[in-house]
C-alpha cells in the first residue's frame, strides 16, 4: 500500500466514522432455551450458546442447553427466525436495520465457504443463526434465510440448518431455494428418507438439475429402478451432470465399481451417493468441501491414510471435532511422517506424565507454527491442555499453551499460564522471563491485561532492532487505537516520520462498504463485511491498516469481545 494510499484510507475512516455515528400470530417461530437449561453467556462474549443439535465442529467451543420451547414472530418474514437470541449470545435483533438488502446479498457472496481463523468462525455462526428481521420487505422476503442456510451447510453445520429451516416453517412453503439446502443437509445427517420426501415434492413442482439427480438416488434407495433410468436419460439428453454421478448412480443401481478421481468434485448429495456405495472407491482424496470432508472421514472402507486426511481438513474447518482425528492417529496403518502434526499430536495424547505430554505439545505447537496452522494445534490440544497444569516444571511450555488457549477462547487457561511466566521471570527463569516479554502485546490485546506503558516500552525495547521492528510497533498501536485503548501520544511520535509500513492492503471497494457499515451502526452488514475481509487465510493476513479497521469496526458495533479474538489471531499469526 503506498503511503498515499494509507494515509487517506486512514483520513476516510475518521471522518466516515464519526459521519455515520449520527446516523442511527402467525409466523415463523424463534427456538430459545428453557429457563435453567444453562447460563447464557453475555451478548458480545464471542462464545455463543447454541442448542444441542447445533454444535460447531470445533467439539467444546459449542455450548449446550437442554429443552426449547417454541415462540411465534408475528408478521415479520422466515428470514427473521434463529436460533439464538441476544441474551443467549446471538447478535442483536437489529442486526439488518438500515441495510440495503442488495448490499447483504452483495456481502454474502463474498463469504468463503470457511475460514481458518476459529475467531471468525465462531462469528460468522453467530451471525447466521441470530434472529432478527431482515432488511426489504420481511413479511415476504425469504432470500436472507436462504443465504443464511446456504452459508451454513458450506460450513457443513448440517445440525443447525435443519433446525434453523424447521423454526422457519419455511420448507412447507415449496421454495426450491429453502428446500435444497435443507435437503442437502438432511443427506449430510444421513436423514435419506425424509430428504427423499422433500426431492419427491421438488420434482413435481418442476424441478431439474439437482432435483432430478437427487431423484435418481431416492429411486435406486427405494428400488424403483426404471424411474431411476427415465431420469437418467432425461439427464443425458440434456447434458445437465456432474463428476461423479453417473458411475456412482451405476454403483448403487448394479454394484458396479466405481472409480472416483478427485473428492474435491464431491457434493453433500454425490458424498452420500458415494458413502452408500459399497463399491465406490477414491484415486484421489483431493480437497473436499468441508461438509463432504467430514462425512468421507468416517468412511471405514477407505484408507486409513485418506480417513485421517478428511478428518485433518474437517477439523481445521470446524466441521468436526478433532478427536475422532487423534484417535485415527493410533492406528496401524496411519502415515505419522505425512504431516508434521501428527506424530507429536499423537504423541500428546499418548503421553503418561505431564512432561510428556507438555513436550509433544510443545513439538506439535512449534510444527503447526511453521506450517502456518496454530489454530488446528490449538484445536486438537485443547482437550490436552484441560488436563496439563500451569506447574513449574511445564514452563517451557507457557508461551505456545498461553497462545493456544487464546485460541481456544479459554480466557482463565491462558491467564493461568501468563501468570506461570511471570512467577517464573521474577524468580529469575531467563527463558520466561523472555516468554513473558514476548506476550505482553497479546495479554494486552486479548484482555488479560490493561495498557502499562511500562510494559509496551519493555516490548518495544525488546524488538526495536528487529528488520521488522517498526512494522510490528505500528500494528500494535493502531490494533490498541481500534480496541479503544489507545497508548500515550509519545508512543507514537517515533513512528511520526514513516507512512510506509503498512504493506499490501485490501480492495478499496470492501474495505470502505466496511467503514459505511461500521459507522451506520449496522451490525449484521458490518459482521459480513469483517468475515469477508478476514476471508478464508484470517486476519494474520491483513495488513496493518486493514486490520485495525476490522478490529475498531467490531467493536464500534458492540462486538468488543470478538474484535480482540480477530485481534489475539492477528498477532499470533505474526508470530507475536
Amino acid at each position: 500500500m503506498s503511503a498515499l494510499r494509507t494515509s487517506v484510507l486512514a483520513a476516510l475512516a475518521a471522518a466516515l466514522f464519526p459521519l455515520f455515528a449520527a446516523a442511527q400470530s402467525s409466523g415463523p417461530r424463534l427456538l430459545i432455551p428453557l429457563p435453567g437449561t444453562e447460563a447464557p453467556k453475555t451478548p458480545g462474549s464471542g462464545e455463543a450458546t447454541t442448542p444441542r443439535a447445533a454444535t460447531d465442529g470445533d467439539g467444546a467451543e459449542a455450548g449446550t442447553t437442554g429443552g426449547i420451547r417454541v415462540e411465534t414472530l408475528s408478521r415479520i418474514g422466515a428470514s427473521a427466525t434463529g436460533l439464538l437470541t441476544e441474551a443467549e449470545g446471538g447478535l442483536p435483533a437489529t442486526l439488518w436495520r438500515g441495510s440495503d438488502p442488495a448490499v447483504i446479498g452483495a456481502l454474502f457472496a463474498r463469504l468463503p465457504d470457511t475460514w481458518s481463523s476459529r475467531a471468525a468462525r465462531r462469528l460468522a455462526r453467530r451471525l447466521l443463526l441470530s434472529a432478527g428481521p431482515p432488511p426489504g420487505n420481511p413479511a415476504a422476503d425469504t432470500d436472507l434465510l436462504a443465504a443464511r442456510l446456504r452459508r451454513l451447510v458450506a460450513m457443513g453445520d448440517a445440525d443447525a440448518v435443519v433446525q434453523l429451516a424447521e423454526a422457519a416453517a419455511a420448507v412447507s412453503s415449496g421454495d426450491a431455494a429453502i428446500a435444497r439446502p435443507y435437503v442437502e443437509a438432511l443427506l449430510l445427517k444421513n436423514q435419506v428418507e425424509q430428504a427423499c420426501g422433500l426431492v419427491a415434492a421438488q420434482v413435481r413442482q418442476g424441478g431439474t438439475d439437482f432435483w432430478q439427480r437427487a431423484s435418481v438416488f431416492c429411486d435406486l434407495q427405494a428400488g424403483r429402478r426404471t424411474e431411476a433410468d427415465l431420469t437418467r436419460a432425461i439427464l443425458a439428453d440434456t447434458g445437465r451432470t456432474d463428476p461423479g454421478f453417473a458411475e456412482l448412480a451405476d454403483s448403487l443401481a448394479d454394484g458396479t465399481p466405481a472409480k472416483l478421481a478427485d473428492a474435491g468434485d464431491l457434493t453433500p448429495l454425490t458424498v452420500t451417493m458415494f458413502a452408500l456405495a459399497g463399491n465406490a472407491t477414491l484415486t484421489d482424496p483431493g480437497t473436499p468441501a468441508p461438509p463432504v470432508a467430514a462425512v468421507l472421514a468416517t468412511i471405514p472402507r477407505l484408507k486409513t491414510i485418506h480417513r485421517v486426511a478428511f478428518g485433518e481438513q474437517a477439523a481445521a474447518a470446524g466441521t468436526m471435532p478433532p478427536a475422532p482425528v487423534i484417535l485415527a492417529y493410533g492406528e496401524k496403518d496411519a502415515d505419522l511422517s505425512a504431516s508434521v502434526l501428527r506424530a507429536p499430536v499423537s504423541a500428546a495424547a499418548q503421553a503418561a506424565t505431564n512432561t510428556a505430554r507438555a513436550e509433544a505439545m510443545l513439538a506439535a505447537w512449534n510444527a503447526g507454527t511453521g506450517a502456518g496452522q496454530q489454530s488446528l494445534v490449538a484445536g486438537m490440544c485443547r482437550g490436552l491442555l484441560d488436563r496439563t497444569p500451569a506447574a513449574t516444571e511445564l514452563a517451557f511450555l507457557g508461551g505456545p499453551a498461553l497462545r493456544m488457549q487464546i485460541l481456544n477462547g479459554d480466557t482463565e487457561g491462558a491467564r493461568g499460564w501468563l501468570d506461570l511466566l511471570r512467577r517464573r521471570a521474577a524468580a529469575g527463569d531467563g527463558p520466561s522471563a523472555l516468554a513473558q516479554t514476548a506476550a505482553i502485546p497479546l495479554a494486552v490485546v486479548s484482555g488479560l491485561d490493561p495498557v502499562n506503558e511500562r510494559r509496551l516500552a519493555i516490548w518495544r525495547d525488546a524488538t526495536r532492532d528487529e528488520a521488522n521492528g517498526d512494522a510490528r510497533w505500528l500494528r500494535l498501536l493502531l490494533l490498541l487505537d481500534a480496541l479503544g485503548m489507545p497508548a500515550a501520544d509519545s508512543a507514537w511520535a517515533e513512528l511520526l516520520p514513516h507512512d510506509d509500513l503498512a504493506g499490501a492492503g485490501t480492495g478499496a471497494v470492501l474495505w470502505r462498504q466496511l467503514v459505511m457499515s461500521a459507522g451506520g451502526n449496522r451490525t449484521g452488514e458490518t459482521v459480513l463485511a469483517v468475515l469477508a475481509m478476514v476471508g478464508r487465510q484470517g486476519p494474520g493476513g491483513l495488513d496493518p491498516v486493514t486490520l485495525s479497521t476490522v478490529v475498531g469496526a467490531l467493536r464500534r458495533v458492540g462486538l468488543a469481545e470478538d474484535a480482540r479474538q480477530i485481534a489475539a489471531e492477528a498477532l499470533i499469526a505474526a508470530g507475536e
